[in-house]
């Protein structure tokens, strides 16, 4: 799915269901603020996620909760993951399912790839997913199907 497409969906569903959207979400991230934060964990973001945390920022996106880089929100990422965090997994959590569970980018050569897992509460990988980031907010955050996350 492609950017301009996931935000079609977004804005018919916030139409559709506005209290779905109601929950304040952390401020969008500038550039230099994605800077400071890919700086602080040595990694550098996928784009899909600049491009989510640029427009749209985070917290709450439907049912799904996802991290943002807002140094003074709520769902501020540092706040669940320190940089030791993060050296020591090839995972980057963006979204927390609220259950233990996070899904994040793989990292390969401190690049966050496109590719998703699930992880458990652990930091294993409990599933890798065949959907990328839009397609996983508009089935999880919109419609609320968590087949994606089955075994």
């Amino acid at each position: 799915m492609k950017y301009k497409d996931f935000i079609q969906e977004y804005e018919l569903a916030r139409l559709k269901n506005p209290k779905l959207f109601s929950i304040g979400n952390d401020d969008i991230a500038d550039a230099e603020t994605v800077q400071k934060y890919q700086e602080y964990y040595g990694v550098s973001f996928a784009k899909s996620f600049v491009d989510f945390v640029g427009e749209i920022g985070g917290g709450y996106f439907g049912y799904i909760l996802i991290l943002s880089l807002d140094d003074n929100g709520v769902f501020n990422i540092k706040s669940k993951f320190t940089k030791e965090m993060i050296e020591g997994m090839d995972i980057f959590p963006v979204i927390d399912l609220e259950t233990g569970d996070y899904i994040g980018y793989k990292i390969k050569n401190k690049t966050c790839t496109e590719s998703l897992v699930v992880l458990n509460h652990d930091g294993k990988i409990k599933k890798e997913l065949d959907v990328g980031f839009y397609e996983l907010i508009v089935q999880l955050g919109i419609y609320n199907d968590i087949s994606l996350l089955s075994m």
